[in-house]
């Protein structure tokens, strides 16, 4: 969305800012999504999954981001750091994210959103 004022990310100045739009998501098709690192990069940073489980759904539980900040992990390598970022693939019908470590988590829900049976 267009952000209020711009400002400065990754040495550019940007006008759209990122967006929670998962949050009013509807439909009840399953929605797989990147693009918006689910693990934080810095220090006091606003961090859109903030309190959300990196194998939680989304919304109303039928949306999913599988980025876990791969593309961070060459910067990684380049400090000798390791161990922070990693790839993430979503697994259907199974409902499990494997991890490029061998690491699986099954995907648990998060229907906060959505109404309960008998609403």
């Amino acid at each position: 969305m267009r952000a209020d004022d711009p400002f400065e990310a990754a040495g550019r100045l940007r006008t759209e800012a990122r967006y929670p739009w998962w949050n009013d998501y509807s439909d009840e098709v399953m929605c797989v999504f990147g693009h918006y690192e689910r693990a934080a990069t810095g220090a006091g940073e606003e961090h859109l999954f903030d309190g959300c489980p990196l194998n939680a759904s989304l919304g109303n539980g039928y949306a999913m981001c599988i980025d876990y900040g791969i593309a961070n992990r060459w910067e990684e390598r380049l400090h000798g750091q390791g161990g922070g970022a990693r790839l993430g693939a979503l697994r259907v019908p199974e409902k499990v994210i494997v991890f490029d470590d061998g690491e699986r988590m099954p995907l648990v829900s998060n229907k906060a959103a959505a109404p309960t049976e008998g609403d």
